[in-house]
Order: C-alpha cells, then structure tokens, then sequence
C-alpha cells in the first residue's frame, strides 16, 4: 500500500455502527468492502479505502454496473455462498453448514450433490461464513463458528484441493473473544486480504457491551505484528506466502481496551467514557 497511506497505529473499529458480515476485496492499491444490511435499504453498502483503516462509502451493491438481472442457483443449499475457482477453471460454491457443490455460475447448473467439507471444532454450532482461498500449496477453508453472540469465533482448516479432506489448524479458534472480559464481543464472520507487500489483514464483525448494536469491522494482521492495531510496515526479509499456518497471531483480535475506548468517544456517554477510561490504567 502506499506509503503516505500506511498509518503507524489505528484505532477499532475501522467501520462503527450497523456493518456486519464484511467482505472484502483489493484490486491494485485500492481496498473494496461490502456488508451485510439484512431488512434495511439501499442494501449492501459498499466501501473503498487505499490503507485498510480509512474507510468512505462508494455505494451500495456495485455503483459501477451495468449488471445482468440476476441467476437464480436452485441447486445450491444454505447462505453464505462462497465462490473459488481453482487451476482448471472450475468453480466451487461453499455455503454455510458447511457443504460445497461444483457450479456453472453462467448457467446456474451445479453438478453432483452437495458434500460436507468440515464444520470446525468439535460440537461447534452454526458454522457459516465460508471463505476458500488458494494459498501456496494449499486451500485454507475460514468459517465462523459458535453463532454471532458470545461464543462466536473463527477457524481455518487446510487442505490440498478444495474438496479437501480438510485438516483444522491445531490452534483454532485462531480468532475469538469467548470468555473474556474484552468490551468487543462476538467477534467473527471474518475474510481475508492480503496486501501489495505480501501481509494478510483480516477484517470480522465484533459487538460493543455497551450498545444492542452490532459495530463492525475491525482489522488485524499477523503474524510478523505484536499487535493487531498496529499497521506497520513488515520486515523487508519476510517470506512470502502463508506461515506454517495462516496467518494470524492467537492473541485478542482487538486493540487495547484504551484504544477502543478512543475509537469510541464519540458514540459513548460521559459516565461510559469515564468507565473505560478506568478499565485502561
């Protein structure tokens, strides 16, 4: 990223207010993130930046158009659909649960039945968000577990295709606040990015205590950074491609609780302020 635009420190949430669910592209130098709006209309608001931290919506769905009308994919079950498409060109969609089916997205015709890849720890509920990505040697399949309240995470698992058989990374969940006192709760739902020097960032919904409103995104990068508010530029020897398993550091996904309370100021009361204020000496 530009070096003007990469700032030495940043503040979580990158995005407050009503913005779950993100997902997120880079296209050069340039950073494209949707988000879930649910009920509410315009729907899909969409958001550009040139650092991962500055954020300014463009939009929403795709401002640049023009667009088919839509093709409807019968054939393929559950939400959250995740698309890949690997060396042969051929394309799998990966829902929520989580299953996967081969899919003609030009002719809406998928091919054979869906099969179950892997659905996180063991006795993990509501595995959703899937994410596939090729990475070096192998697919890493990201998803949420635990369901958006307090036990929500996040786990990878890798394999070397995309049908797998997937093996869980042993340090999973490699990103959750379950069972912390941290003021971000309900952190997960997350994607991946990764830089034009090579780091990964990730960005993931997260739950203020202190409101009923879901405030996302926040941003975290590994593993080569202490911790996930800073945006430093790393080493100039770091290898690329992933480390032996991608990429974060299992540490708390948020910045210092100082910092959010910062991030924070201008949405919190007085009194709240002064709380948080306390909970960072």
């Amino acid at each position: 990223m530009p070096a003007q635009n990469r700032p030495a420190r940043a503040a979580n949430p990158v995005l407050p207010g009503l913005h779950p669910d993100p997902s997120i592209c880079r296209v050069g130098d340039d950073y494209y993130l949707a988000c879930s709006s649910f009920e509410y209309f315009p729907g899909v608001p969409l958001f550009h930046s040139r650092d991962l931290v500055h954020w300014r919506q463009i939009g929403n769905v795709d401002p640049a158009g023009p667009w088919s009308d839509p093709i409807p994919a019968p054939g393929v079950p559950g939400i959250d659909p995740d698309l890949a498409w690997d060396e042969n060109g051929t394309c799998w969609c990966t829902v929520a649960g989580v299953s996967q089916v081969r899919l003609d997205p030009s002719t809406r015709q998928t091919y054979g039945t869906p099969r179950r890849l892997w659905s996180g720890g063991p006795g993990a509920k509501a595995p959703e968000a899937p994410h596939l990505y090729r990475i070096g040697d192998y697919w890493y399949l990201l998803i949420a577990e635990g369901g958006t309240e307090r036990c929500h995470g996040v786990s990878i698992a890798r394999a070397r295709t995309p049908q797998g058989p997937f093996e869980p990374c042993p340090a999973n969940p490699i990103l959750t606040h379950r069972g912390t006192d941290h003021p971000i709760q309900n952190t997960g739902h997350a994607d991946l990015v990764q830089a034009p020097d090579g780091s990964w960032w990730m960005v993931f919904l997260g739950v203020r205590t202190s409101t009923a409103a879901p405030r996302s995104c926040t941003t975290s990068r590994g593993p080569e950074t202490p911790s996930p508010a800073r945006a430093s530029h790393p080493p100039p020897d770091r290898p690329p491609g992933p480390s032996p398993w991608l990429p974060l550091p299992r540490q708390p996904a948020c910045p210092p609780r100082c910092l959010s309370a910062r991030a924070a100021r201008s949405r919190t009361s007085r009194s709240e302020r002064s709380r948080l204020r306390r909970t960072c000496r």
